[in-house]
């Protein structure tokens, strides 16, 4: 009930700051589809989104998200969404604080809902237009409901690194690191999730993307549940 309480205190803030209007919105909306047939019949299809918001010269927002769904040989194998939204505010050129509060579900990873609310800091190492490198350290609060019917509260301490890298004309390395570490049993409890890709520019609005991501988790969050998922995703991006 507090987590709950706490979670829709910080969406009230963050309705109450959210107005289109006000600011223009920046960012990528991403689509993709692939689809096999033969010995495997296989389809998926996936849409992200990451969108920023400068309100004034101390706050951005930003919003992200992802959902992907896939079937193989007339079976849904992923059914995944996850959506997050990041207050940060601007101390310096270099660092910022942030607050964030998301929501996941993937029930073939073990979740039926995680709902998480958390708090940090971020310093910017690169900032220019061929090479950027952020690092964010902070803690977390989840709600954490499982497909077998249990649940379970939980306190996290985060750590990610971010990036990319032009490395050609048209041509940018994107990559992401983020490990959390529960305050109890961590060495048995930790979870890893990686993200590494390109992106390739068609034209000012157009790029297309390549990312493969991988979320491992030290302890199956449900007994039959493997430890490490993994997607490869082309996607078709669109530049606002």
């Amino acid at each position: 009930m507090k987590n709950r309480v706490t979670l829709s205190v910080i969406a009230l803030i963050f309705l109450s700051t959210l107005n289109i209007s006000a600011a223009q919105l920046d960012g990528r909306l991403s689509l993709g589809f692939t689809s096999t047939s033969g010995n495997t019949d296989e389809q998926k299809g996936n849409f992200n989104f990451d969108l920023t918001q400068q309100r004034n010269e101390k706050l951005r927002l930003g919003y992200n998200g992802m959902a992907i769904y896939g079937r193989a040989n007339g079976e849904t194998n992923t059914d995944k969404q996850n959506i997050n939204v990041v207050s940060e505010f601007i101390q310096n050129d270099r660092d910022s604080f942030y607050l964030n509060s998301g929501l996941l579900k993937d029930r073939f990873a073990g979740y039926d809902q995680r709902t998480n609310l958390g708090l940090g800091v971020y310093r910017y190492f690169l900032k220019s237009s061929e090479a950027n490198l952020r690092g964010s350290l902070g803690i977390d609060m989840t709600k954490e409901d499982y497909t077998d019917g249990t649940r379970d509260t939980l306190k996290w301490l985060k750590f990610g690194v971010n990036g990319d890298k032009k490395i050609g004309e048209n041509i940018k390395l994107i990559s992401s690191m983020d490990l959390s570490a529960p305050n109890e049993d961590y060495q048995n409890n930790y979870q890893l999730d990686t993200a590494i890709g390109g992106l390739c520019s068609v034209n000012n609005e157009i790029d297309i993307e390549i990312k493969y991501l991988v979320n491992y988790r030290k302890t199956p969050l449900v007994v039959g549940k493997e430890k490490q998922d993994s997607s490869f995703l082309t996607s078709l991006v669109y530049k606002m």
